[in-house]
């Protein structure tokens, strides 16, 4: 009986014991024993720890049954980790490296003897860390040149990047939020600018870290700052070298002035300033402006030399006989001998700088003096300076007689009284003698060749005898084509017409012209030109052209242009308004070269053409429609060429029943006054200051059009 009774206690505190432990599963399989097993923890199931590097513990108990903590994530550690009695678990943590997150992790606590099973869950969770964003940077401080630079950022929370409202700075943020990167415009102000990045928490927008960005004004370098550039007058270039902090471009003052490229970009470049070369005499100057954007940041001053040149004399004179002088050119320029008489002879006739010219005049076989002007310049230029020469007469000893000829060939017979034997000798190889010897008393005949050039020429004869000398002057005078402006171009009508055409000339000549549709009355002749160039009708609406060639035998042709218009036609009126009663207009005129027709092809329209006078008027019915209503009139060219048509076309319309009246551009108060049982709409647009429509008793009502025809005063009653 004892022994049942010690059993049964033994048992209650066994079945006490396991009811004791956490989650003890029994079974039948489980057969109790007299050994004690127990497993318990008095610590709560969720735990803290703060966000830095913290701990915590939990008193672990145990009978007989081995136990182990496990699930638990790596970030927190445990010891120990395993025991099979009694023991206090350390639990510890490093510094939770978010800033926004708390982190937490399940473990078990549990039997490790199959037989006895034990589990018990606890959650361990770490608060955030203080947020925080950390850069090496906070002020930065540029150039001017575009910026890209990227930066390292520290930080244990989920940042976003903002830039001060400036369209010039940028910033980005790496997908992986460890790098933030800079950007920034070439800062082409007049002035340094400052600009702000923000990097923010997401979650409310805080700002962690600030950045100062303040980015100096773009600089450019032009070779040492070079500021004046020297050309001579013939022109040329410098090269420069640029540095730029910005995209830059150049601008000229002077339109003799180059700059090549105009524009560059950021960096080194190479520009080359050229001038055009300087015909005149006065220096010039110019600038050239370099700029970012329109800020001015440089200028370079052009000086260019004028032309200079003198001579050391701007005078010679020579005698009868031919000689040479020499002058002497100073000049900075290339130079010719630009015009000189046709008795004169240059060496050299051109040179550049400094230089000596030989001028020879020959012989004057003249009775008169002779005169000239030598030009020294620079072609295509009015820089200039002249050299006056002149000449004096020959001398003649016993002047027989003096001969002029003309341009053609010819002779003269001159008597002599001479005492004994004589000799006869030409200046030129243009005169003959004959004959070349005599004696005494005779005759002798002076020829000249004709002269084909248009300058005259002057010799002389020499007769020499044993007691005296004699001397004939001979001159013959050069072709001649003297040509009158006003004759060398005129307009007809396109009815035809003629151009007379008048010249005077001592030459032969040719005519010839272009033009199938006209026809010249003569083609050749001598002496003065008279011809007449008649020209056909001209049935087209385009004008056409001839050019008449009269062609000297030696000297330089003459081109005369005769232009002819083409058919033309205008009428004085562009529309016609009517209203709905009808009428007829004033006669309108027609203006034209050609033959013509007026017609319609509405039924309500009729025209009146006066054929005589060229004018036309038109009559149109009563409208009894509501509705205006519209037709031409249409004034056409007749007889025109195959596929050429014109016409004028006249738009014309009248107002029907129900029309409203519009008045454009209505000025100021003209007394518009309506009254009565009348009924009339008017709409006025673009009226002026007086908006005050006045109404009376037994008023009418009067429209009066300036410019419509007879009758201006409209009654409506």
């Amino acid at each position: 009986m004892y022994k049942m009774k010690y059993l049964s206690a033994w048992v209650v505190l066994v079945a006490a014991l396991y009811g004791c432990a956490d989650d003890l599963n029994y079974s039948e399989t489980h057969v109790p024993s007299l050994e004690v097993h127990y497993i318990a923890c008095d610590a709560p199931t969720n735990l803290f720890l703060q966000s830095h590097e913290d701990n915590c513990e939990m008193a672990v108990q145990s009978a007989n049954t081995p136990w182990q903590i496990s699930g638990m994530a790596d970030w927190l550690s445990v010891s120990p980790k395993s025991g099979d009695n009694d023991q206090v678990v350390r639990l510890s943590a490093g510094q939770n490296p978010s800033g926004e997150d708390i982190r937490t992790t399940l473990f078990r606590l549990e039997s490790k003897l199959a037989a006895y099973p034990y589990q018990k869950e606890f959650s361990l969770s770490q608060y955030a860390s203080d947020p925080y964003v950390n850069m090496d940077i906070s002020t930065l401080t540029i150039s001017g040149s575009e910026y890209h630079q990227s930066y390292n950022v520290d930080s244990n929370i989920d940042w976003g990047v903002y830039s001060s409202n400036t369209s010039w700075l940028t910033a980005a943020k790496s997908s992986d939020g460890k790098i933030l990167t800079i950007h920034t415009l070439a800062n082409t102000d007049s002035y340094s600018r400052t600009g702000y990045i923000y990097l923010q928490k997401k979650a409310n927008s805080s700002t962690l870290h600030q950045i100062k960005i303040t980015q100096n004004v773009a600089s450019m370098t032009i070779d040492n700052n070079e500021s004046l550039l020297q050309y001579t007058n013939d022109g040329g270039s410098y090269q420069l070298q640029i540095a730029s902090d910005a995209d830059w471009n150049a601008s000229t003052q002077g339109d003799w002035i180059e700059v090549n490229p105009d524009a560059g970009k950021t960096g080194n470049t190479t520009v080359t300033i050229s001038t055009t070369p300087n015909y005149t005499e006065s220096k010039r100057y110019g600038n050239v402006y370099f700029k970012h954007g329109n800020v001015l940041k440089s200028t370079i001053e052009i000086m260019q030399e004028g032309i200079s040149m003198s001579l050391s004399q701007s005078s010679l004179a020579f005698d009868c006989s031919e000689s040479s002088k020499t002058i002497t050119v100073t000049a900075n320029t290339d130079w010719q001998i630009l015009s000189q008489p046709d008795w004169v002879v240059i060496t050299p006739n051109e040179g550049k700088g400094d230089g000596a010219i030989s001028i020879k005049a020959l012989s004057n076989y003249s009775s008169e003096k002779r005169e000239g002007t030598i030009t020294v310049g620079k072609a295509g230029t009015t820089f200039q300076k002249t050299i006056s020469v002149s000449q004096k007469a020959w001398v003649f000893e016993n002047l027989i007689v003096n001969l002029n000829f003309d341009a053609d060939a010819a002779k003269e017979t001159v008597d002599l009284q001479v005492e004994g034997a004589w000799t006869a000798m030409t200046s030129h190889d243009w005169i003959t003698v004959t004959p070349s010897t005599g004696n005494g008393n005779g005759q002798i005949e002076v020829a000249v060749k004709e002269n084909t050039s248009a300058n005259q020429r002057t010799g002389v004869v020499e007769l020499t005898s044993a007691k005296t000398k004699l001397s004939i002057s001979v001159a013959q005078r050069g072709k001649y084509f003297t040509v009158d402006g006003s004759q060398l171009s005129k307009t007809l009508g396109s009815r035809g017409g003629s151009h007379r055409m008048q010249f005077q000339t001592n030459e032969n000549w040719t005519a010839s012209h272009t033009a199938t549709w006209a026809t010249l009355s003569q083609t050749s002749g001598k002496g003065d030109v008279d011809v007449t160039l008649t020209v056909a009708d001209n049935p087209s609406l385009s004008s056409r052209e001839d050019t008449t060639t009269i062609t000297p035998a030696y000297l330089q042709p003459t081109r005369v242009i005769t232009r002819q218009d083409g058919r033309y036609l205008k009428v004085n009126v562009t529309q016609i308004s009517f209203f709905k009663k009808g009428g007829t207009t004033d006669a309108y005129l027609v203006d034209t070269d050609a033959d013509y027709t007026i017609s319609t092809d509405d039924s309500w329209i009729s025209v009146t053409h006066d054929t005589t006078a060229h004018a036309f008027t038109v009559t149109v019915t009563e409208n009894t429609a509501e509705d205006k209503r519209t037709g031409r009139v249409v004034v056409a060219m007749t007889n025109l060429r195959d596929g050429e048509s014109f016409h004028v076309e006249i738009p014309v319309t009248q107002s029907g029943t129900a029309e409203t009246l519009n008045i454009q551009n209505f000025g100021s108060d003209q007394n518009w006054n309506l009254g009565g049982d009348l009924h009339f709409n008017l709409k006025v647009t673009g009226y002026g200051s007086d908006e005050n429509w006045n109404t009376g008793d037994n008023a009418s009502f009067g429209v009066k059009v300036s410019g419509f025809g007879k009758e201006e005063n409209w009654n409506y009653r």
